[in-house]
């Protein structure tokens, strides 16, 4: 194995220098090599993940969410494609939790050494890929305005804060989904697309009633309401694991087109980050990069 771990130095100076201690002494005792990049700004890790792409077998992501986004972005634009696996640092980490890596950092390696990395899907909105949430409206924007220092101490806690404060600004748009040979107008005050079973630290194991990786497909719902309504709408989807609700817009696809009509400047995120505004093209990219996963997810979600 010829190796690249891939830093966020913004995850926190001592869980790194202890994450970079177990990685050397591990791979020094399996003999393999190991080489690492400390990242030096936002897009950085875009831009080495691509660049080097045809130099590693794999690379070891170090940070959170967003971490694992900028290499996913620079590996998809890459001929060769190294894999990918997780190292968790930070407040929600959804991406390590369902592919099963825990801040266990043995635990972590012998999954990297003792397993085979799996074919998994990406996903794309417009120019830009994800792994496992985009979305638009209420809640979306929260992963990116909730305070660090708050996400940091509270977690998903922090999200959920943010998001009860912005009730007020009604983020309401309709809409034109166009998929499956079929054409749907909904008014949307959330827009989540999912293609495991975690969102903002939540897990939601009935969002979907199969849940796999590896199958060419997103489940996208669709939440309707405003103010109050669509508080104890998204508290009861909560509570309910995900399970869809009396009259929720779900669907099943591989492909879709999503038209806002009365507002032009709807914002996407995807894995936690904006990426664009307005009309979006959506596609699952089948198995384009191989993961290291637990095997106790790799038999749910494979």
């Amino acid at each position: 194995m010829k190796a690249l771990l891939l830093i966020n130095p913004a995850s926190g100076r001592e869980k790194v220098d202890k994450i970079v201690e177990v990685a050397k002494r591990r791979f020094l005792e399996k003999e393999y090599h190991l080489d690492i990049y400390f990242s030096k700004c936002a897009g950085d890790l875009t831009e080495k993940a691509r660049l080097w792409a045809d130099q590693y077998d794999t690379y070891i992501t170090c940070g959170g969410d967003g971490t694992i986004n900028e290499v996913v972005n620079g590996v998809m634009q890459s001929e060769v494609r190294p894999s990918i696996a997780v190292i968790p640092i930070g407040t929600v980490n959804d991406v390590a939790h369902i592919l099963g890596f825990s801040h266990n950092l043995e635990k972590n390696f012998d999954i990297i050494f003792n397993t085979e990395p799996l074919p998994t899907d990406i996903n794309k909105i417009n120019d830009h890929y994800f792994v496992y949430v985009a979305g638009a409206g209420y809640l979306t924007e929260v992963s990116y305005k909730a305070d660090r220092q708050e996400k940091k101490k509270y977690g998903p806690l922090a999200y959920l804060k943010t998001g009860i404060q912005g009730l007020s600004k009604k983020p309401f748009f309709k809409a034109m989904v166009q998929c499956n040979d079929e054409i749907y107008v909904r008014n949307v005050s959330l827009l989540l697309v999912l293609s495991a079973d975690r969102f903002g630290g939540f897990r939601l194991p009935f969002f979907s009633k199969k849940n796999k990786l590896n199958d060419g497909l997103v489940d996208i719902r669709i939440f309707e309401g405003r103010d109050v309504t669509l508080l104890i709408k998204l508290a009861m989807f909560i509570l309910l694991l995900g399970r869809k609700q009396y009259k929720q817009f779900h669907f099943t696809t591989g492909k879709a087109t999503i038209t806002p009509l009365n507002n032009n400047h709807v914002k996407w995120n995807a894995d936690g980050e904006l990426v664009t505004k307005g009309k979006i093209e959506l596609e699952v990219i089948p198995k384009a990069i191989k993961f290291y996963v637990n095997p106790k997810r790799a038999k749910k979600l494979y």
